[in-house]
């Protein structure tokens, strides 16, 4: 019931932004509190079954009637109010000659992982794919011979490279290690995870290829939206 509650106060409340929630709730004290987290970013953690965010912590938390912000919800509506900093994609997205065209990019993403053999990246480039998100260690290293491979794919005029963290929270710093992947064309994904990463590697890739958007234009993309998302 909680839950529930919480979750329709969430959907309902004009002081709630639109987005993605998790709500949780556990019993504290004899008395019932209910946290609402950020979407992005939270895993569950299946030895209690609670989720958790481990990027963040609760926006507000619920006790009865009673609802308290913390200063990440002040934050959240800070950025919010600079939602214009991204491009307003669908001028490019409603066209007719263009509905169908993200759609086509998606299935050529391919998600990779620095434990694959680099000749596996070889071949999935002969087979078609031209986006590759790249799940890679820390903030953003990778083996040398991994590295060649990836330096080899992203030379190319039609491929889009982006790199993720395998771990689950912190952010992608390419030039933070010697090992980092700091490799010219190739993206930093910054704080995304795989499922946001896969979308936005497409998107960008599209801009590139179909709307003249250069290197620069990309990573400021993703750099906007995690900041935007509050992940950054």
């Amino acid at each position: 019931i909680s839950n529930i509650s919480a979750a329709l106060f969430t959907a309902v409340s004009p002081s709630i932004p639109p987005g993605v929630y998790v709500v949780t709730s556990q019993r504290q004290g004899g008395e019932i509190h209910t946290d609402v987290l950020p979407g992005l970013g939270s895993v569950k953690l299946h030895t209690d079954g609670y989720f958790y965010s481990p990027n963040t912590g609760s926006l507000l938390t619920i006790n009865k009637k009673e609802v308290v912000n913390s200063a990440m919800y002040e934050d959240l509506l800070a950025r919010i109010k600079q939602i214009g900093l991204l491009p307003y994609l669908s001028k490019f997205y409603l066209k007719d000659t263009a509905i169908d065209r993200l759609e086509e990019t998606t299935k050529k993403v391919s998600i990779e992982t620095v434990d694959n053999d680099p000749n596996v990246l070889r071949a999935h480039y002969d087979m078609g794919k031209r986006v590759f998100v790249v799940r890679a260690r820390g903030a953003g290293n990778a083996p040398e011979n991994l590295k060649k491979v990836l330096a080899w794919i992203a030379k190319k005029t039609d491929t889009t490279v982006v790199v993720i963290t395998l771990a689950d929270s912190g952010d992608v710093q390419l030039k933070k290690y010697a090992a980092g992947l700091d490799i010219p064309g190739v993206f930093s994904g910054r704080a995304l995870r795989e499922e946001a990463a896969w979308i936005m590697a497409s998107v960008v890739h599209d801009l590139r290829m179909h709307e003249g958007y250069t290197y620069e234009d990309g990573q400021q993309l993703i750099e906007r939206y995690c900041y935007l998302s509050g992940l950054v």
